[in-house]
């Protein structure tokens, strides 16, 4: 007996159509006409979710941290906590936070540091191993501003930020965002711009 000619035309299109919709349910009797026409249809589709996520080596593992000095001065620390070399190119702030009963909030001024001993874009600080940099900065020398964006002319302290008690804070930002942050140190602005740690 020959099968019509639009009869195998359909039974050649149901591969196509179990492709397209897989894992249909046992009760459409799907499963049975593929093993009687001998096919085999295979496991339904699986869901491969991905996380995309920075390797730990590419960003440097450095500790900064910030030590009262003397008349207003202060000593910032960059150390490399990796046992490899490294190279840091990013800027350097200062940052001053309010301090409440809830704790230090978002910093209110910053002062851009521009010093060779530390990071600047152009200018990586390079490492090695388990190296630690000590660099003295005068909180008076530099200029304060609100904000870190560079459109507002900078300050000097005693003209910038007014009397009270901050949070002080060493934080580097290099061109993709990343951040690297100290733990505060906890200062008082006299008027006049004095300081006290």
């Amino acid at each position: 007996m020959r099968i019509p000619r639009w009869t195998s035309k359909w039974i050649l299109l149901i591969p196509a159509v179990l492709v397209l919709v897989p894992g249909a349910g046992a009760a459409s009797g799907l499963p049975q006409r593929c093993r009687a026409l001998g096919f085999r249809p295979g496991p339904p589709p699986r869901m491969v979710s991905s996380a995309v996520t920075a390797s730990p080596s590419s960003s440097p593992r450095v500790i900064l941290s910030v030590a009262k000095g003397t008349r207003g001065t202060i000593t910032v620390k960059v150390e490399n906590v990796s046992r490899e070399p490294m190279a840091l190119a990013a800027q350097t702030y200062l940052a001053l936070a309010r301090v409440t009963a809830e704790g230090a909030q978002e910093p209110l001024y910053w002062a851009e540091v521009n010093s060779p001993r530390l990071p600047q874009p152009s200018t990586p600080l390079r490492l090695a191993g388990k190296q630690r940099v000590e660099v003295p900065l005068d909180l008076r020398s530099v200029l304060w501003s609100p904000d870190r964006s560079g459109m507002t002319a900078g300050l000097t302290l005693a003209r910038s930020v007014p009397p009270g008690e901050y949070e002080l804070q060493l934080q580097m930002i290099d061109e993709r965002g990343a951040t690297w942050r100290s733990g505060g140190l906890t200062l008082k602005v006299s008027p006049g711009g004095g300081l006290t740690f």
